[in-house]
């Protein structure tokens, strides 16, 4: 609640009154298990610290118990996406959507030091970086090795690796490739296992 009351409403419009109601138009978002979903982009927040995040809103489904029945409901869900997680939609328009900064990005932004600006628009994907997998290793005897793509989330510390260096890691038989976070299983045909 605190952080939220610290943001400061900042808007594309120069002193003049926002629209009555911001739009809230589609993107694409990629989730951490890698699958991709459409979502509707409430708007845009940086942080203290100048990060860009999305708030972003999807639809599931809610069980909804009755006393004589129980129902499934839409419920819609809202949370955060790094602004590098959020692509555009084809022809779609972001111009009005919210724009909200913490006050200390307002205030390097109006200092002499600029900040970066506001996202016009959800970013292309950043490009995979050259190491894009990574060799993990648990305790145990033997110690438990297990390949990771890049971008998985479950390994804290590892060894990065690039394809060529995975290709021949995926070969040894005491190392995993077993991930069903990254789906490195699903991966790995494209690095030759």
């Amino acid at each position: 609640m605190r952080e939220r009351q610290e943001h400061e409403q900042v808007d594309r419009h120069d002193g003049a009154e926002p629209p009555a109601s911001a739009p809230i138009p589609p993107v694409g978002v990629m989730l951490p298990d890698r699958q991709e979903i459409t979502a509707l982009l409430h708007g845009w927040t940086q942080t203290r610290h100048g990060a860009w995040f999305c708030d972003v809103e999807i639809t599931a489904w809610t069980l909804t118990r009755l006393p004589d029945r129980e129902i499934a409901e839409p419920a819609p869900i809202r949370f955060a996406v790094p602004a590098h997680r959020v692509t555009p939609v084809p022809d779609t328009s972001y111009e009005g959507v919210s724009l909200r900064r913490h006050p200390d990005a307002v205030r390097r932004l109006r200092s002499p030091r600029r900040a970066p600006g506001p996202p016009t628009a959800p970013s292309e994907p950043d490009p995979p970086p050259e190491a894009e997998w990574q060799l993990h290793t648990l305790g145990g005897d033997p110690p438990r090795r297990s390949l990771h793509h890049g971008d998985c989330w479950i390994p804290k510390s590892g060894t990065p690796l690039t394809a060529a260096q995975a290709r021949t890691a995926a070969a040894q038989k005491d190392i995993a490739a077993d991930c069903t976070i990254c789906h490195v299983a699903q991966r790995l045909p494209a690095i030759g296992r």
